[in-house]
């Protein structure tokens, strides 16, 4: 004969058993909660670091930008002030103020009259006897050989030629 087993021995057996597996899945339904919060919270925490790292180059590009307004208005102030300095150097500069300044501060005056000297080069003692040597040869020839008119007109030429100190007062 076969036992049967008794029925409040089956259910409580299997209600145990029923009770486990619910356990268990409401276990596992937790461990799952828990993981798909951890993702959401990991991803959020994601969302805001990319958030914060825009936010922040934002901010540095408008802090650099408000410098470069910044530079370009020093920039714009020290070309006038270089316009002024160079406007306030060419008045400085020019000749009406230096000659009252002259005149004025150091009591010069303008002269009664102005001379001009015109000094040619001076050669080398060697060349200067050898182009002499040379020139009175050709002149002598060349004297020959012109007529009374150019001798005249050489002789104008001569006159009217100042070496410098033979004008001595």
């Amino acid at each position: 004969m076969v036992k049967r087993p008794r029925r409040e021995y089956l259910d409580h057996h299997q209600g145990g058993i029923r009770r486990n597996t619910q356990h268990k899945v409401r276990q596992k339904q937790d461990n799952d909660t828990f993981k798909l919060m951890f993702f959401y919270s990991f991803l959020l925490f994601l969302v805001g670091i990319v958030f914060i790292i825009y936010i922040n180059q934002y901010v540095q590009i408008s802090r650099l930008n408000f410098q470069i307004e910044k530079l370009k208005e020093q920039r714009d102030e020290l070309k006038t002030k270089k316009a002024y300095l160079q406007l306030e150097i060419s008045s400085l500069k020019s000749l009406e103020r230096i000659e009252e300044i002259a005149k004025n501060e150091l009591g010069m005056a303008e002269p009664a009259e102005i001379n001009y000297i015109v000094m040619a080069e001076p050669e080398d003692n060697k060349s200067q006897d050898i182009n002499l040597a040379k020139n009175t040869g050709k002149e002598i020839d060349a004297t020959k050989k012109k007529s009374i008119k150019d001798r005249i007109f050489a002789w104008f030429n001569n006159i009217s030629q100042v070496q410098a100190g033979t004008l001595d007062e």
